[in-house]
């Protein structure tokens, strides 16, 4: 390996938590390895905080197997990626995604999904299936400040429960202050990547800390070079998380248990880093240099996509995946957040509550999509909330019966419900659906008809922070405050 530098001399506090069990200089030195509700809604929107935030006592589920023939599901997650960031959607300015746009044209676009307008809290609300409303999530939680309550159990607890291996790559940011907020401790099998909100591609520094994890330990084998030129490519995150993903596929393929893949990319989140080569690229057709740069975060992120189907197809398990390509919310544009993602024709961006901040890109293909609907839009809604679900019903279904259109979400709620503890908190009004009949073609209309897009609790003080309030009925929206602005 070329480009070997020094380790940083100062760890930030969060991260010596987060090390408890680990010496500090393991840790800061490492050796890389449509109807009358909308009154309803808007009281329940202004007056909800979350109250869960103490530890439930866990009491173990029934298991409820998957179905003999379970799709594997594969859920990648873009960070930041504007509306008008890809190709499918076909705007003045998109950056060319063949791979993306291979398993939009070969699947379901989602053309009226909607995800939180920040980070965590899109990423709380697909492993939870609750609303920022009933977790608690509504920021981005940094560093040792914020985890999301184990009174919940996730995703991965449910699919684990249903005969599924479990695996997350990439990004994490669900909670750091101790282990037990941490992958391996809310259900997954195995854990590569990093757990706070951003860090650096090359050198994978948060801060002066290096930060990157295999399982309980530090990732890779050499610290790299601050100088990012110097470093070697197969150290740019996208490729590094893309490798890992596929490693995780090809054990999986040697498995008789289905997979659940959560595959966070870092691309395309600022400090905007890429290989110069795929900056060059966009020489000819973008004038602005820093959307040149994003171009190629967004063209790494596309290739390493594509590997991944590639793989899939190698090792015969793409005719039995499900794969959801999503943003984790709208793209931070105009240099916000340092970066220049682009959500045209959309208003806002990310951290608002208009359109460009909540209408996320989306997507899904594969393995239970009945054949109408290949190659079609669903326009009516889908939210963040619903993944979890949709796909855990997906599972539980299987592939022939989902194909064939037969079962509705009725015939599947109790065996879902089953994989969780009994004393799980009740999901409420803002919660995710399972939104499956619609998103396969099975049904025509989606049974989401409402949503609360945010509900941000203002402080003691009253100081008016965060996200705001706002929610949507039908074609009805309100925008009560977006940010710290007041706006009807």
């Amino acid at each position: 390996m070329t480009g070997k530098g020094s380790c940083p001399r100062v760890c930030s506090l969060h991260n010596l938590k987060i090390a408890e069990e680990i010496s500090w200089r393991k840790f800061c030195c490492p050796v890389h390895g449509r109807g009358p509700r909308m009154a309803t809604l808007l009281v329940t929107l202004l007056a909800t905080e979350s109250t869960h935030s103490a530890f439930h006592t866990v009491e173990h589920p029934s298991t409820t197997p998957a179905a003999a023939d379970a799709p594997n599901i594969i859920f990648i997650v873009s960070d930041d990626l504007g509306y008008n960031d890809v190709s499918f959607h076909g705007g003045f300015g998109s950056i060319p995604t063949p791979n993306i746009d291979a398993l939009a044209n070969g699947g379901v676009i989602l053309e009226r999904y909607y995800v939180q307008p920040v980070c965590s809290p899109s990423r709380a609300t697909f492993a939870t299936g609750r609303h920022v409303i009933h977790t608690g999530v509504y920021d981005p939680m940094n560093g040792g400040s914020g985890d999301l309550s184990k009174n919940f159990s996730l995703w991965s607890d449910g699919f684990k429960a249903a005969g599924y291996t479990v695996h997350n790559v990439g990004k994490w940011h669900l909670g750091m202050s101790s282990w037990q907020f941490t992958p391996l401790e809310r259900g997954f099998e195995s854990y590569y990547g990093y757990l706070g909100g951003g860090e650096t591609y090359w050198t994978h520094q948060e801060g002066s800390a290096l930060a990157f994890w295999d399982d309980y330990e530090p990732a890779l084998n050499s610290s790299c070079s601050s100088n990012a030129d110097s470093c070697p490519v197969e150290y740019y995150s996208a490729d590094v998380f893309t490798a890992q993903a596929q490693g995780v596929i090809e054990a999986a393929s040697m498995q008789s248990k289905p997979l659940f893949l959560y595959l966070a990319y870092q691309s395309v989140h600022s400090p905007d880093e890429a290989p110069q080569a795929l900056i060059d690229r966009f020489n000819s057709t973008m004038g602005f240099a820093p959307r040149r740069t994003f171009g190629g975060m967004v063209t790494a992120l596309d290739l390493g996509i594509g590997e991944v189907v590639k793989t899939l197809k190698e090792t015969k398990m793409y005719d039995k995946t499900f794969i959801v390509f999503t943003t984790d919310n709208g793209g931070p544009a105009d240099g916000f957040n340092s970066n220049w993602a682009c959500n045209w024709p959309l208003r806002g961006m990310k951290r608002t509550l208009f359109e460009g901040g909540l209408r996320g890109v989306g997507l899904v293909h594969g393995a239970g999509l009945m054949q109408h609907a290949i190659g079609t839009t669903a326009a009516e809604f889908v939210h963040a909330t619903d993944w979890f679900h949709t796909l855990l019903r997906l599972a539980i279904q299987g592939v022939a019966k989902s194909a064939a259109g037969t079962g509705r979400a009725k015939d599947y709620a109790t065996q879902v419900r089953a994989l969780f503890p009994s004393n799980e908190p009740k999901f409420e009004l803002g919660d995710g659906m399972d939104v499956w009949d619609y998103l396969s073609g099975a049904m025509s209309e989606s049974p989401r008809l409402e949503m609360i897009h945010e509900a941000h609790p203002q402080t003691a003080e009253g100081k008016t922070d965060g996200n705001g309030e706002a929610l949507r009925v039908g074609d009805l929206k309100i925008v009560i405050r977006s940010g710290g602005q007041v706006r009807t």
